[in-house]
């Protein structure tokens, strides 16, 4: 996409907003994959406004895409979709703690931490479940 034609800047607008609604996927990144990041920033800094305005036309779109998108597929798979969330969320985590050799105690952490988390939502789930089934006292 390098430039800026009119419909590379309102496909780099749509890409960058679908990747900021999904959780774990940058769209500074995504500009940057694309070329456009320094094209975006310097027309910020100038005000280029034709830019702006076609850029943020893209942006505007893909916000509203992209979460009736996630909408719709969270009411038709919503096992898939959350696996998928989590997965997105977990494996951002590797590039925010980039590990460059992983020993048997950095295992045996993230397996703890994993069973906490799993043991800490089950609970609260239960917990939660059986409150809403009891009846409320007078």
């Amino acid at each position: 996409i390098e430039g800026g034609g009119a419909i590379q800047l309102l496909l780099a607008g749509f890409l960058a907003a679908s990747a900021m609604v999904i959780p774990g996927i940058s769209g500074s990144f995504i500009l940057l994959l694309l070329g456009v990041y320094q094209h975006i920033l310097s027309a910020i800094n100038e005000l280029d406004m034709g830019t702006l305005v076609l850029f943020g036309t893209g942006v505007i779109i893909g916000i509203f895409s992209i979460a009736q998108l996630i909408r719709y597929l969270l009411t038709r798979l919503p096992r898939q979709m959350w696996a998928v969330v989590i997965a997105l969320v977990a494996t951002s985590a590797l590039r925010l703690f980039p590990i460059t050799t992983l020993t048997p105690s950095i295992v045996a952490i993230g397996i703890a931490a994993l069973g906490a988390g799993f043991c800490i939502t089950f609970f609260a789930q239960r917990a939660l479940s059986t409150a809403s089934e009891s009846p409320a006292r007078e």
